[in-house]
């Protein structure tokens, strides 16, 4: 008896171990995809998805965006904002997914959907879920951001709530 209960605890212990080894892996991951988007590294990005993998943004909201078209989202804003940065803070993971509380930041300075720059800065909270393959690739994104405040503040007078004195 004795000895099932030892095999247990090390059994557990060891699981306990491979999962903490997995939530480190999953943050390395979504910490790597970000950085490469940031740098325009789509190609690098490339190779952290899977083929089949598909993202559900608030810009699409009826239609689901597959790899091909995701590399293309990142080419338009690393265009129009050529100094994006994605802010990680906070994050955590739970089996195959990874939750993630950020901010977007970036300067309006290239044409965006067809919109000529703004020369505005964005700065926008978001909430991402990475669904992961287990073999360190990301099957899907799911990311939410208020579509309306992002466009006010790209549509806003650079000079908007400035005062003169």
């Amino acid at each position: 008896m004795k000895s099932l209960f030892i095999l247990s605890a090390l059994f557990a212990a060891l699981s306990f171990s491979t999962l903490q080894a997995q939530e480190k892996d999953a943050g390395k991951i979504v910490t790597h995809y970000f950085a490469w988007v940031d740098a325009g590294n789509l190609d690098a990005v490339g190779e952290l998805l899977t083929d089949d993998f598909t993202v559900s943004a608030p810009f699409s909201p009826s239609v689901t965006i597959n790899k091909m078209g995701w590399k293309g989202v990142g080419e338009s804003f690393k265009t129009a904002f050529p100094d994006m940065h994605h802010e990680i803070v906070d994050w955590f993971a739970s089996g195959n997914k990874v939750a993630v509380r950020g901010v977007f930041t970036g300067t309006n300075t290239g044409s965006m959907m067809g919109n000529p720059p703004s020369n505005n800065k964005a700065e926008v909270p978001l909430t991402a879920i990475f669904e992961l393959d287990g073999k360190g690739k990301i099957r899907s994104l799911d990311i939410k951001f208020d579509m309306k405040n992002f466009e006010a503040q790209l549509m806003a007078a650079p000079d908007a709530g400035k005062t003169n004195n």
